[in-house]
């Protein structure tokens, strides 16, 4: 579910619920999302030309999705704009795994022949490396069919490291002289998550010691092994299997890149079940799941391997999420962006497959999840 509010519609009922993601202030990042402010120099304040240099404003044939203006490529076959936030003032909650972004912009384009719009959203650290990005990929939306305006959206948390977050629009000629994809009212948003768990597995107990199967349950206080977040995760409940001799605390330098060399080791030596953690979801609640980092010791002697995660509805539901990590060898480490939020009251299991490797020296750190309240209003319209 992107964004705090979520309206249906419904004949004349409109039914309104208010999500509970942050306890912090939102703030807006872009400068001129819109392209509204005046043009200095014939340049778009704000905004960097990284190919073509006709960028401009453009304010008919579409109207604009807000204000008065919006982004026109101008002449040209391919066309890039480029604005970098700096976003190193939230760098704690950033590595702490709590700070969200929340992405939301608009395209549209001519009648014909087709020219596209493309946004990107890149998750840099301070050197411009890309961390993870988002890609909407090429979209032709002729404004003279519904809808005008296509509305594109996406939210994760950002990556361990990010400094800056840059936002892209890329906009592809297909036919004649004019660049006709259009941009408006692009918005970078963040806050602080609330009610978040990281599951960081410092418990204290010997290496090798089973781990509890109900770890990390109805978390309201930080515990030894797990850390809570604006309020936690008290409302949801977790079950972990298999056991015994599976899912085993583990210190030592040899999975110094999986996290801090305190991890839950994973230990599939013997033809066990797949390892799982259910997340049991009472009603009125949202399970969200956003990140782990999953990899092997540097001292593990198999071959290397793959891991598939992926999340279904509890009971033989559907899977909602699938992820293949890279091929995995001694020392690899792998961070798994998730970004899952499921339906209120549903319980979801998380599985992690190794493919039948059987591999016993590899670990999983910083399992972040958290919960959303679903209570709202009921506003009537006539």
């Amino acid at each position: 579910m992107n964004g705090n509010l979520l309206s249906t519609m419904l004949s004349t009922l409109t039914i309104v619920a208010t999500f509970a993601l942050a306890s912090i202030s939102e703030a807006t990042l872009l400068n001129n999302g819109g392209n509204d402010e005046l043009l200095v120099g014939g340049e778009i304040p704000g905004w960097d030309e990284i190919v073509g240099t006709t960028w401009t404003q453009r304010s008919a044939s579409p109207s604009p999705q807000a204000g008065t203006h919006y982004f026109n490529p101008g002449a040209g076959a391919n066309h890039e704009l480029a604005q970098t936030v700096d976003v190193s003032a939230y760098a704690s909650d950033i590595d702490a795994g709590v700070q969200f972004f929340d992405f939301s912009g608009y395209v549209s384009g001519w009648r014909d022949p087709g020219d596209t719009a493309r946004i990107i959203v890149e998750y840099e650290d301070a050197s411009a490396v890309v961390l993870d990005s988002w890609d909407s990929g090429a979209i032709y939306n002729p404004y003279d069919e519904a809808p005008t305006w296509q509305h594109l959206t996406h939210f994760q948390f950002a990556p361990v490291g990010t400094r800056q977050v840059q936002v892209r629009l890329i906009a592809a000629r297909n036919a004649g002289t004019n660049n006709d994809g259009y941009f408006d009212s692009i918005q970078l948003s963040t806050y602080v998550s609330a009610n978040t768990t990281i599951l960081t597995f410092d418990t204290g107990q010997s290496n090798n010691a089973d781990l509890s199967l109900s770890f990390g349950s109805n978390l309201s206080a930080d515990i030894a092994g797990a850390s809570v977040f604006n309020g936690g995760t008290p409302d949801i409940a977790l079950s972990w299997a298999p056991s015994p001799n599976v899912l085993e605390i583990h210190q030592g330098a040899g999975f110094a890149t999986v996290g801090d060399g305190k991890v839950l080791q994973l230990d599939l030596n013997g033809g066990e079940a797949d390892p799982t953690v259910t997340f049991s979801v009472p009603v009125g609640i949202a399970l969200r799941v956003n990140s782990l980092v999953i990899g092997h010791a540097d001292d593990m002697t198999e071959p290397d391997h793959t891991w598939t995660i992926t999340i279904a509805e509890s009971g033989g539901g559907p899977t909602v999420f699938t992820h293949t990590t890279g091929t995995l060898d001694a020392g690899d480490a792998e961070p798994v962006a998730i970004n899952f939020t499921g339906d209120g009251g549903i319980d979801y299991v998380l599985t992690f497959d190794d493919g039948g490797a059987d591999h016993f020296r590899a670990g999983i750190d910083s399992l972040n999840f958290g919960q959303q309240s679903l209570t709202g209003t009921v506003i009537l319209v006539r």
